[in-house]
């Protein structure tokens, strides 16, 4: 049986959920060499900026804002700073033998959590063998979901 590598990305700002969260470790799975991987991040990091400044950047609406418009989009393309890492890190644990799982903690961390949300969760960390966690830095400091994330293994 082949270990598991949990990703969780703690970016308010992450692209992928949803069918898009599948959709992107299908394609991890898929990409043959570090040529190939580099490509592909840096394609979904542009369409990522792009859809950013479609959501408001180039109006200067606040964040809150601009994150309730990139809410609105499909959830299936684009990968924001914190996820490009994260990619690299799960194509590299899939090449040396492991199965690779994803989860945004924006799916289940916001103000409507419900403990069946966190159940969900618990079970991901549970059967993972590795867990690897991206988050954006602010001020020197995690992500607000980053922080949420921690209390709730620190608390379980």
């Amino acid at each position: 049986m082949k270990p598991v590598v949990l990703a969780v990305s703690a970016s308010l700002r992450n692209a992928r959920w949803g069918k898009g969260t599948s959709e992107l470790l299908e394609r991890i799975r898929d990409i043959k060499d570090q040529a190939e991987l580099y490509q592909f991040v840096q394609d979904e990091a542009q369409v990522h900026y792009e859809q950013f400044l479609e959501a408001g950047r180039n109006e200067g609406l606040a964040f809150d804002e601009l994150y309730r418009n990139l809410r609105k989009l499909t959830g299936r393309k684009g990968l924001c700073n914190s996820e490009v890492g994260m990619v690299v890190a799960l194509w590299t644990a899939y090449q040396v033998g492991c199965e690779i799982d994803y989860i945004p903690l924006a799916n289940f961390f916001d103000s409507s959590t419900s403990s069946e949300n966190l159940i969900e969760i618990r079970n991901k960390i549970l059967a993972a063998d590795g867990l690897l966690m991206c988050t954006p830095v602010y001020f020197g400091d995690r992500s607000s979901l980053a922080n949420d994330f921690i209390n709730l293994l620190t608390r379980d």
